[in-house]
């Protein structure tokens, strides 16, 4: 015997449906997570190495921290900034 909701929709229909928006709810706090975590990174940069411009970009950031000899992981960073503007 199959089930249905009062609707008249397979119990299987409705938890399809809500694995779905559960996911991309999910995905969702990911990509807000990811973006978090690079406007900390940036910001705790911008403080470590003074900047000309007043609002910098990511390479001048990776620059400038190169020239300042602080040790930072540039693919890494650039895979986090990729995914913070996708």
């Amino acid at each position: 015997m199959i089930r249905k909701t009062g609707a008249g929709r397979h119990y299987g229909e409705e938890f399809a449906e809500r694995r779905l928006e559960a996911e991309a709810a999910l995905l969702l706090v990911r990509k807000a997570f990811v973006i978090v975590i690079y406007h900390v990174w940036e910001r705790g940069a911008r403080r470590c190495v003074p900047q000309p411009r007043k609002k910098p970009k990511h390479a001048d950031l990776v620059a400038a921290l190169t020239e300042a000899l602080i040790v930072i992981d540039k693919a890494g960073l650039e895979e986090l900034r990729l995914l913070a503007t996708a």
